[in-house]
């Protein structure tokens, strides 16, 4: 089936990374674009892979400069059915609709839908609903292809098996009416002035709120269409209302003008209210706060918020008095104090009429699963602001009954390095190196990783060597036995009794990194009710799929993890697949697929046949044209290999000579993995195949730092990665552009400041005085930029005031009045991240030295522009500076 050429190209990529040619043996290939996709073999086969070379083909056209059309920029799945035979997807643009189509994954034909907020398969999938933004509903009969279009469409669900269907409608007295649907006998019902339903999630009967009856609430039965009032007293208006997961239970939460009302309704048994008096009992200064409930699996328990009787919230100061001896800066304190401090997460045992008080003002956030008997509560302003990017706190295990409280760690950094295990046995934590396990029921704790002959803490991005970081947040098999935990490379799996550690992953030996993935377009997190201390579930019964990526060879594919742990490879190549899903049946992946001259792509594939195609070409016309060819450059810095794309640029002719721009941005090289079309639509001002496409060489060099010297190590990486790009003797050494954007617009400045060896320079939204910079306030996050600093981005690892030579000597303004080469300066006049007067302070500075230099301010603008015809204006401009200083006519291009 393989010519010698084809075979000789795979033996090759094969073998760089480390993979020899038994490691496949296809029994079917099918050829999309360029993309050599092998199917997955019966049980006994080892793996299957995708590969290909990148580059110029020999059919593609010469690109015309200057194309007048306007590329979709993304292809991004919104659902699947359960059997993974449909899906529905977007098509992206930066002018004009966005597209949205239904598809049957082996079939030719897409069905265009109006672009919709809501998308929904029934479970039996033989239905598909999709409501758009003007409330029209359009019902599809997947096995006929008949349609049916319903108008004034509030909300819409299908029933826990698919045989029927809810909607809710507005009436001609501007009142709703809920439509009932039997799909399977084509009949209705109407059942008036009903304004919220949800279905029972075990049988065919709802919920509803009536408001012709004050807002009471009725269990409507669709197979018989009984109704009967479940609760004689009215609720006013509901905000709540949801079913448990086992449907034997649901709760109601509204309010009238003069309070709060809460309930749990029992199908075997009936109502039971929320009394007066229980608060007045057990918590006396405090009343329901109108924050959604939760109610456990049997019913018993109901989790919601409480607040302090009569607290007025979100009001403002007329004057705002910052105390240094506040926890946090005053903005970012007055947030917490509106918004997340009052709500304290309180435990109500219906059946016992009993309240049980989970969080506190001492404690005010808990983080827990409902069906567990314990939360993990801490306080946040504990430590106050360490001018780190993330808190650190104390986190205690509080026993709900008893209120017994056990101190699990101290000092804990909150970004994902904690996670209660499903069925709350345990609780992981990273701490000194390792991961570290507690067990609830002892109150004990054990290191895991001790002795390890691995790293589970992320150095990758050379940050300050107190910030702690992890490779991912750990797995749980559901019954709790094992953990897994990563490492660079790979998958580790641990048991919760610290008995075995093995890694179940080789990605090491190929150095490609292995990524849980999720199914159904929904991260397999176990979630919990309350808060983020959740983690992954590895579902043995079924096959989990895993990413695998080598980023040295700028190549994805995807691998399914066993029920032995072992690891089976379904597709491997040089394309990237940033989405792929499994559905919820575990037989169908979808994946898309994309390369930095390949359009965005989507592809489906049979687990159980082995069976996978193309399902959608995103810009095909693209594909008949010479976007350019990437290859790999690589130089070392301070002993550290590094790696940069070099992009030629479309209808090369080696005969003649080039200009060149340098992108950067901390390890730019990575955004070639991605696909951008050739366009001027765009956050920041630069599309690296419109360049390509007008005549130039694109860098993207990767960047080490050390700490303490940021702009110093942008300015040897970039530097060293620029002398290496020459040794292609088709680049013009003299017409060499450096860009970057945000902290690639700080080290661009900075570089600007350091060396002409850049013909110019383009700086956008940059951080030019670290001093000021320092000392800003960063209002998205209502913070100071200490922290970037001191903790993260900009490494510099210690204080100002530990050594102010340091940062001025990082600092472009410093040295503004070494620029000997034209820069050109933009931000937007509405940026909150990097504050617009840093851009202006540099642009006075060089105004005042009567250098070179211009300012583009982006008006009612942030960080990057969003509106599209700022967006255009901004890559046209400068587009046009480099033109101006790069392409002057020398005879050579």
């Amino acid at each position: 089936m393989f010519n010698t050429l084809k075979h000789n190209i795979i033996h090759n990529i094969l073998s760089k990374i480390g993979i020899g040619d038994t490691a496949y043996r296809p029994s079917m290939i099918v050829f999309m674009l360029i993309l050599i996709l092998c199917s997955r073999q019966p049980s006994d086969a080892q793996n299957v892979l995708q590969v290909v070379e990148e580059g110029k083909e020999k059919h593609q056209k010469p690109y015309p400069y200057g194309l007048d059309k306007v590329w979709s920029n993304n292809v991004s799945v919104n659902a699947m059915s359960p059997n993974g035979n449909w899906i529905v997807f977007t098509e992206s643009f930066s002018i004009g609709e966005n597209i949205m189509y239904l598809r049957q994954i082996d079939k030719d034909t897409n069905i265009r839908l109006q672009e919709s907020f809501k998308n929904r398969f029934s479970e039996n999938n033989q239905w598909f609903g999709s409501l758009s933004q003007a409330n029209n509903l359009v019902l599809i009969n997947l096995e006929n292809g008949q349609s049916k279009k319903f108008g004034s469409v509030q909300e819409f669900e299908f029933s826990f098996d698919g045989r029927f269907l809810g909607l809710l409608q507005k009436d001609t007295d501007d009142t709703s009416l809920l439509k009932i649907i039997d799909l399977k006998n084509n009949r209705d019902r109407l059942v008036q002035k009903i304004n919220k339903f949800v279905w029972n999630p075990t049988d065919n009967s709802l919920l509803a709120v009536k408001t012709a009856n004050e807002n009471a609430i009725f269990i409507y039965n669709a197979a018989n269409g009984i109704e009967v009032q479940i609760e004689k007293v009215p609720f006013g208006n509901v905000e709540f209302l949801k079913w448990n997961e086992t449907g034997s239970a649901a709760i109601v939460m509204g309010f009238t003008k003069k309070r709060q009302r809460m309930g749990v309704y029992y199908p075997k048994t009936g109502f039971v209210s929320f009394k007066d008096d229980l608060m007045e009992r057990y918590l006396p200064d405090f009343e329901l706060a109108n924050k959604e409930p939760f109610l456990s699996k049997d019913g018993t328990t109901v989790l919601f918020f409480r607040k302090q009787k009569g607290q007025k919230l979100g009001t403002e100061d007329k004057v705002e008095i910052w105390k240094t001896s506040d926890p946090l800066l005053y903005p970012s304190l007055k947030l917490r104090k509106n918004f997340i401090y009052p709500f304290l997460l309180t435990a109500w045992f219906p059946q016992g009429e009993m309240l049980k008080e989970i969080a506190s003002p001492q404690f005010p956030t808990a983080e827990m699963d409902i069906e567990h008997g314990f939360a993990l509560v801490y306080n946040e302003l504990q430590y106050g602001d360490q001018n780190t990017e993330f808190l650190k706190v104390d986190i205690y295990c509080k026993d709900i009954q008893t209120g017994e409280m056990h101190l699990i760690v101290a000092e804990q950094s909150l970004n994902d390095l904690v996670s209660i295990s499903p069925s709350g046995k345990y609780v992981a934590y990273f701490k000194n190196g390792d991961w570290w396990i507690y067990d609830v029921r002892k109150n004990q704790a054990k290191c895991l990783t001790q002795g390890l002959a691995t790293n589970f803490q992320d150095r990758d991005d050379d940050f300050p060597k107190n910030r702690i970081e992890v490779y991912g947040r750990p797995a749980w098999l559901k019954d709790d036995s094992k953990i897994i935990v990563f490492n660079k490379y790979d998958l580790w799996a641990v048991n919760t009794d610290g008995n075995e550690a093995k890694r179940i992953t080789n990605g090491k030996e190929k150095e490609c990194r292995y990524i849980l993935r999720s199914k159904n377009n929904i991260e397999d997190y176990y979630r919990l009710t309350v808060g983020t201390f959740g983690g992954r579930i590895v579902d043995l019964e079924g096959d989990t799929l895993l990413l695998k990526i080598n980023y040295e060879l700028q190549a994805m594919g995807i691998s399914l993890l066993g029920q032995d742990f072992s690891t089976t490879n379904l597709i491997f190549g040089d394309k990237s697949i940033f989405q792929a899903y499994q559905s919820s049946d575990g037989k169908k992946v979808i994946y898309s697929t994309e390369s930095t001259i390949q359009p965005k792509a989507l592809h489906y594939y049979n687990l159980k046949t082995g069976i996978g195609g193309l399902i959608y070409q995103s810009n095909a016309e693209l594909l008949e044209y010479d976007l350019g060819q990437k290859n790999f450059i690589e130089y070392t810095i301070r002993d550290k290999k590094l790696r940069g794309i070099l992009m030629y640029p479309t209808n090369f002719d080696p005969s003649k000579k080039y200009p060149l721009i340098v992108n950067i941005y901390e390890k730019t090289s990575r955004n070639a993995m991605e696909f951008y079309p050739p366009t001027g639509y765009n956050f920041q001002g630069f599309s690296l195949l419109d360049y390509t496409s007008s005549g130039y060489f694109v860098l993207l060099p990767d960047i080490s730092y050390e700490i303490g010297k940021p702009g110093l190590s942008a300015l040897e990486c970039v530097n060293v990665a620029t002398d290496t790009a020459l040794k292609n003797k088709s680049i013009d050494a003299e017409r060499i552009g450096l860009i970057g954007h945000s902290f690639g617009g700080y080290e661009t400045a900075f570089i600007a400041t350091q060396t002409d060896r850049f013909a110019t320079y383009v700086a956008g939204a940059a951080a030019t005085d670290l001093t000021s910079h320092y000392h800003g306030v960063n209002w998205n996050n209502s913070a100071t930029d200490l922290w970037r600093y001191e903790d993260q981005q900009w490494r510099m690892g210690f204080s100002y005031y530990e050594n102010k030579q340091a940062y001025l000597r990082n600092s472009p303004l410093e040295y503004v009045t070494d620029v000997k080469r034209p820069i050109l300066l933009w931000t937007g006049d509405k940026d909150y991240q990097v504050a617009w007067i840093q851009s202006l302070e540099m642009y006075i500075a060089l105004r005042r030295l009567k250098k070179e230099a211009s300012l583009i301010l982006v008006k009612d603008e942030g960080h990057s522009p969003w509106d599209t015809e700022k967006q255009l204006l901004l890559s046209t401009e400068i587009k046009k500076w480099f033109e101006r200083h790069l392409k002057k006519e020398n005879g050579a291009s």
